[in-house]
């Protein structure tokens, strides 16, 4: 493994005498004689000795050094880090209550050291029903959960999620006199990556008509992960009185920062939460010798969070000293009590750098927990027992834990620091670095040279980032959230470049609407194919997947008729495809192209597939648009625009299969709304070309349908006045 710094000490000392003896002739060509006994030689020796020295002081790289580099780079040594597990109750369990810290032992790993990580109560109760509520509608989940079956996935709120997850208790729990929190344990399989979300809100319901927010801790880091959530019930006054219901429960999923989806597969009652480790009260660890920097002999590698609570003190006749960790004493003063933690132990100061312990000073430290980091994991499937008494087991595996960082682990970090920092600004790298921060999003796109607001043109120095959160993809987008924008934000911001403008954008959707007529083998299943061909078209023209075989719409790419052909072309069943008509939502339907911009994406909206067997007559028919434009003289008491739309109604539903469309056609159509006096003016023309008089002749097998419609409309006083 290479060193993360050059070797600098490349000379060695012969080479350096050679290198002075060699020029001699060119600075002192008077002197001849070059042997040892010569005291200029004796002098060439003595400076080639402390270049040597010097050369070797400037390229050696200590451990001390190479752990300065490292935090150069951003890494810090990480402490060790306990395993944890859930014991979930194996059978119903009495009213108790335990203490923080109380052992767990399990006769299958006789040496695991496990104690409970907080105060806890049991209940003498179990889950009677769950239910989610999504925009009011109440969906029963069984009581599947409760027996680890039934997963159930929990989209986020804004994305089609249940807003509330609601939990109904046999029997209400009752008041101890003195007891911990009631524990409610989620296990789950679908974790996220990169910091917790926002604590879940529990209410508990009021027979008064309300829910009230309790006192809860939330070991789940917001659903996030496995674990418990801590809550306190309360009750009522007395055994008949109204108010707090302690057998009804929810907990609130639309509040707060919750932007994942995750896959919940068992929900329980009583389930105890324990660490890894055990407590140690240290002590006396050393007497003051006196010395500059002395070195007191300790393991802390083993202890957890030391940076908080490795407490070192001293007592010098009576009066404690408190001394405070510094990474190196090269800025401590002569009076400031630090010291410094090394692999060989706790060193103190010099006298110059930092304080010299006095001669015969008690050193002690403080309580701290240790643990066995990575040794301390545990398989799934271990029986536990509290007080003497078999409690349950844990479902699942131990967290793995972790041992103390050592100058090889903060090497190797550094080292990849350093081969993938410059690739965090790549477009990849943004989009990974945005994946895998546990923000709930189901893509991110990002754009170069392009900034919101500027479509379709360049922007140097800047790049928009597109993202997609997680949602139901059977519901449409919702509205973006700002908060989320603002996490966004700060896991791009350490990724930017000086001077670089990295935008956070929702997409920007455009509707559009598909007409497609399809000749299929005449024993095909007309509903079946026309049912198929609409759900892969809308698969395909939405923001997320829909379906395992079918892309969804990628941003900023223009929807062709050629591209929605080939998506049904492929099928067994469809023999040729007569008819295929584009259009953005709200416009007549035609062959060119729906132009999206850097940021648009398009969606399905109105999807209409015609399905007719090869061989009927029908099959042999194709469309033929006609534009149309007209001029209306109605009424003076109603209302143009429902004249329009009435109009507009009829000619949607024209059809004319064969013959002559002529003017008159049209007319006829127009003036059969009852609010129509007169047609003043008309023009046709084929779909594309220009309004005319000329009637359009209709081969056997064309059909001519409404393209187009310009219509104006007038009254009577404003026709005059033309």
């Amino acid at each position: 493994m290479t060193s993360i710094v050059p070797e600098l000490d490349d000379i060695e000392f012969d080479r350096l005498v050679e290198d002075g003896r060699g020029l001699i002739p060119r600075y002192a060509p008077a002197w001849t004689d070059h042997n040892l006994h010569d005291p200029g030689i004796t002098l060439i020796d003595l400076i080639a000795w402390l270049v040597d020295q010097q050369v070797y002081r400037i390229g050696f790289v200590g451990d001390s050094l190479r752990t300065a580099f490292t935090r150069l780079m951003g890494i810090s040594p990480r402490g060790p880090e306990a395993a944890q597990i859930l014991i979930w109750p194996k059978d119903w369990v009495q009213e108790m209550s335990f203490a923080e810290g109380t052992e767990i032992r399990s006769p299958d790993a006789v040496e695991a050291r496990f104690t409970l990580m907080g105060d806890v109560r049991t209940v003498a109760t179990g889950i009677n029903g769950m239910s989610t509520w999504t925009d009011g509608v109440r969906k029963p989940l069984g009581d599947g959960l409760t027996e680890g079956r039934d997963p159930v996935d929990l989209l986020p709120a804004w994305g089609g999620g249940p807003q509330m997850l609601e939990i109904e208790l046999e029997q209400p729990i009752v008041p101890l006199a003195v007891s911990g929190p009631v524990s409610l344990g989620f296990a789950v399989s679908a974790e996220m990556g990169a910091a917790d979300w926002e604590p879940v809100v529990l209410e508990q319901w009021d027979s008064r008509g309300f829910w009230r927010v309790l006192d809860t801790l939330d070991c789940t880091g917001g659903l996030r992960h496995s674990g418990v959530i801590l809550f306190r019930p309360e009750y009522p006054s007395s055994v008949n009185a109204e108010g707090p219901d302690a057998s009804r429960f929810r907990l609130r999923l639309d509040q707060g920062l919750r932007p994942g989806s995750v896959r919940i597969t068992r929900i329980g009652l009583n389930v105890l939460p324990a660490r890894e480790g055990w407590d140690d009260p240290s002590g006396v660890i050393g007497e003051g010798s006196g010395l500059p920097d002395q070195t007191v002999e300790v393991e802390t590698s083993d202890v957890l969070n030391r940076d908080r609570t490795l407490v070192i003190e001293t007592n010098v006749g009576g009066v404690e000293t408190r001394w405070e960790r510094r990474e190196d004493l090269t800025s401590s003063g002569p009076g400031d009590p630090h010291y410094m933690l090394t692999e060989q132990g706790i060193v103190f100061g010099n006298g110059i750098n930092g304080p010299v312990v006095p001669l015969g000073a008690q050193i002690r430290m403080g309580p701290v927990r240790r643990t066995s980091g990575a040794e301390g994991a545990v398989s799934a499937g271990l029986q536990w027992t509290i007080a003497g008494v078999v409690f349950g087991t844990n479902i699942a595996a131990s967290t793995p834990g972790r041992d103390c960082d050592g100058l090889t682990e903060l090497l190797t970090r550094a080292r990849k620091v350093s081969r993938t920092r410059e690739g965090l600004l790549s477009a990849e790298a943004l989009r990974e670095s945005l994946m895998s921060a546990g923000l709930g999003l189901a893509d991110v796109q990002v754009t170069a040279q392009r900034r919101p607001g500027l479509e379709g043109k360049d922007a140097p120095g800047s790049r928009t980032v597109l993202v997609l959160p997680i949602r139901d993809p059977s519901q449409p987008p919702s509205p973006f959230s700002e908060r989320l924008r603002d996490e966004i934000e700060r896991v791009l911001a350490p990724l930017r470049l000086l001077g670089e403008r990295l935008y956070v954008s929702p997409p920007v959707y455009v509707g559009v609407d598909v007409v497609l007529k399809l000749v299929v083998e005449a024993d095909a299943d007309v509903s079946t194919v026309r049912a198929e061909a609409e759900a892969i078209v809308r698969a395909r023209l939405w923001d997320l997947p829909r379906r395992s075989d079918v892309e969804p719409w990628p941003a900023g790419r223009d929807v062709t008729v050629g591209e929605i052909q080939g998506l049904v072309a492929g099928r067994d069943e469809v023999v040729r495809i007569p008819d295929c008509r584009i259009a953005r939502s709200g416009s007549v339907p035609g062959r060119a192209a729906v132009e999206l911009s850097d940021r648009e994406i398009a969606l399905a909206k109105a999807v209409t597939v015609e399905v007719v067997r090869d061989g009927t007559p029908a099959a042999n028919q194709l469309p033929v648009w006609i534009d149309i434009e007209l001029t209306l003289v109605t009424q003076p008491t109603v209302n143009k625009w429902d004249v329009a739309q009435a109009v507009r109604g009829a000619l949607r539903e024209w059809s004319q299969a064969g013959g002559i469309v002529t003017l008159e056609d049209i007319g006829n159509l127009a003036s059969r709304q009852e609010q129509v006096l007169r047609v003043a003016g008309s023009a046709i023309t084929v779909a594309g070309g220009v309004p005319g008089t000329s009637p359009i002749p209709l081969q056997g097998h064309e059909v001519a349908r409404t393209g187009l419609l310009d219509i104006e409309v007038r009254y009577p006083s404003e026709e005059a006045k033309s």
